[in-house]
């Protein structure tokens, strides 16, 4: 082992997929998504008389060593500890898996030597990223990113594109106490069960990111790049509607949404499964007026509620004593 090491990735926040069930002429899945500074997956990997895991998810910490010990071909898992110092909770829209065996796999890579930052290498590490692989891509680079999908066969999507997103605007993010996403058998029973989405569909979303998302992310039209996610999300949200039962995972989502939208929000969606809604603001001082008159709400009190930067750059891996 080379020394002891600390990892914090910033966490993810999906705006949907663009592509399902077409024909294997064109990628599958893809996707939009931003990495945001909070909440954030941090672990620390120090050395040990034998394998351990503690703090929050420590069981999936202990899965997730064992897939990598698997994958880099060592006889049993190293003698290390793993501590979770953060963690937000599991499906919950940050795409905290992801984070979690990525951080993982490249703490572990790190200590014990091997090669890592690479997207695909460090996808199969962690065996993660069959579907979406914005949250891979955004360990590493951080930013706005645009996944381009992938082929039957293609063990990870494409990036179409990545920049950084303006360093003043500010996703507040809006989590309701213990509810969960879709995750595991629930989500892969899900997605079995879902029509293709329609090739005239996909094409719009493709339209709407090439034409609107990345041009007002690039020259930080607020505007125009909030209207645009909303409308993003509302597209690809309608495709989950057989098995979400509407546009969005629930009714008080729905509801949610469209109280922010009322207060002059454009920028309003619903991250991956949910439950989590974000509400992008063109500053600091805006966000803490929405959070100010949230917490006069009703609801307040029934949400979890942070005001996120921008994560420009992608996880820090670094030797601590």
């Amino acid at each position: 082992m080379k020394h002891c090491i600390r990892v914090r990735t910033p966490c993810r926040l999906h705006f949907g997929l663009t592509s399902l069930g077409h024909d294997s002429d064109r990628p599958q899945f893809g996707g939009v998504g931003v990495m945001v500074a909070s909440p954030c997956v941090e672990l620390a990997i120090s050395s040990a008389n034998k394998f351990g895991a503690c703090g929050p998810l420590s069981e999936r910490v202990a899965q997730f060593s064992t897939l990598v010990a698997e994958q880099l071909r060592l006889p049993a898992l190293p003698d290390v500890n793993i501590e979770v110092i953060s963690a937000p909770r599991a499906h919950t829209g940050f795409g905290v898996g992801t984070q979690l065996g990525l951080a993982i796999a490249a703490g572990l890579a790190e200590v014990l030597g091997f090669p890592w930052r690479d997207p695909l290498r460090l996808a199969q590490l962690a065996r993660r990223g069959r579907r979406s692989a914005v949250g891979t891509y955004g360990f590493l680079l951080g930013g706005f990113l645009v996944d381009g999908g992938h082929r039957a066969g293609e063990p990870l999507g494409q990036l179409s594109f990545r920049c950084d997103i303006p360093e003043e605007w500010r996703f507040v993010l809006l989590t309701p106490h213990a509810v969960s996403g879709r995750a595991g058998l629930d989500e892969e029973q899900a997605m079995a069960t879902l029509p293709a989405v329609p090739r005239t569909v996909t094409e719009e979303l493709e339209q709407l990111t090439h034409a609107e998302l990345i041009p007002a992310v690039k020259t930080g039209n607020f505007s125009t790049f909030s209207e645009a996610v909303y409308r993003y999300g509302c597209l690809a949200g309608k495709c989950f509607a057989p098995v979400q039962g509407g546009t969005f995972a629930t009714p008080e989502t729905a509801e949610l949404i469209a109280w922010l939208r009322s207060q002059g929000i454009a920028g309003v969606g619903q991250s991956s499964w949910g439950p989590t809604v974000f509400a992008l603001l063109p500053n600091e001082e805006e966000s803490e007026k929405l959070c100010q008159t949230f917490s006069k709400s009703p609801a307040a009190c029934d949400y979890d509620v942070v005001s996120a930067a921008p994560a420009n750059t992608g996880a820090v891996v670094e030797s601590i004593e």
